[in-house]
């Protein structure tokens, strides 16, 4: 049964702001602590001989630590300190959304950069330098003068458009690989599926300069070679966004499915031989898929070689790949299939 005394009673201080740092005094014994934050027990320590700790505080609240001291031979003894205020760490001052975007420029460069980042900033129009068309619609964002832009917004200029600024700060951006700028800062926030996408939309607009600029961002940033041209189904994902992995422009991949990294799926030259995988399919690290349909639920070994058409509900591993397993019960947490 457990005691109550001053034995290892703590010393708590706030450091930081955010961090609860918990002095224990010394002595022979081992100590455990609890943090609790009113009634509720949020975090724990194990046992150890250790005389300092730290608890970083997520959440606001009025703090206590629970101290439980073992001493060899003794019964368990504990102590509560004083309830401490922790504000903790809640950015105050910085707004949560950055300031809204104004767009220069009705042309190109604009629409592909207005995809790129419309579902994460907001837009707060697009500015016509010439005014002549003012009041419409560009890709469904309003098209504004000079006299419509709210202070307080960024105003992104294309690189190489003119405008008569005057004293209005501003920020050019350009689609060039390796340019470092308002653009890119965004796309650096993304990852290899979300540019990936954008790619995709910006190239079924016949935006084509914009879905290259996202696919060599990709390749330069991601060191992944993911054309826009491939097919990837719904909920399907790239392990450690798409590190080493190469993709055919042709290739069709299901949905559910998982390719690691540095996997390859490619051609050996015969334009009716693309890659194709099927739903629910992993294709483990290193593998190389070079010919032949893959089937749905397939677990693709690491490292394997696939040389020819794999059917559904398999395993394949080796070089050249052969099916080593039926049991797809025991493959179910690759595959996402129910056991």
């Amino acid at each position: 049964m457990a005691t109550t005394d001053k034995l290892g009673q703590p010393g708590v201080e706030i450091v930081n702001s955010y961090e609860l740092r918990v002095t224990v005094a010394s002595g022979p014994f081992y100590t455990a602590l609890h943090l609790l934050n009113g009634r509720e027990t949020v975090e724990k320590t194990p046992y150890s001989r250790g005389k300092t700790f730290s608890f970083f505080i997520r959440e606001p609240g009025n703090y206590r630590v629970k101290t439980f001291t073992r001493v060899p031979g003794a019964e368990v003894s504990t102590s509560v300190t004083d309830s401490v205020r922790v504000d903790g760490l809640r950015d105050i001052g910085v707004p949560k959304d950055p300031w809204p975007i104004v767009l220069a420029g009705i042309n190109r460069t604009t629409a592909a950069a207005l995809h790129t980042v419309n579902d994460r900033r907001e837009i707060a129009g697009i500015l016509d330098p010439t005014g002549q068309l003012v009041g419409s619609k560009f890709f469904g964002a309003p098209v504004i003068g000079w006299d419509d832009v709210a202070p307080g917004c960024a105003l992104w200029v294309p690189k190489g458009l003119t405008i008569d600024a005057g004293a209005a700060e501003f920020e050019a951006f350009e689609l060039e690989t390796g340019a470092r700028d308002v653009l890119s800062a965004e796309l650096f926030r993304m990852g290899v599926m979300d540019v990936y996408r954008k790619s995709c939309m910006l190239y079924e607009l016949d935006l084509t300069r914009g879905a290259t600029y996202l696919q060599n961002f990709i390749f330069h940033h991601f060191s992944c070679r993911l054309p826009y041209k491939v097919q990837l189904g719904e909920g399907t994902r790239l392990g450690y966004n798409g590190l080493g992995t190469v993709f055919h422009p042709e290739s069709i991949v299901g949905r559910n499915c998982l390719i690691s990294q540095n996997v390859t799926l490619g051609s050996r030259g015969k334009t009716d031989d693309m890659p194709n995988l099927g739903d629910n399919v992993y294709v483990g690290p290193g593998a190389k898929c070079l010919g032949g349909k893959i089937g749905s639920n397939v677990v693709v070994g690491a490292n394997a070689v696939v040389l020819n058409s794999v059917p559904d509900n398999c395993v394949v591993a080796g070089v050249p790949a052969k099916i080593i397993s039926r049991d797809m019960g025991s493959y179910a947490s690759y595959t996402g299939e129910p056991v």
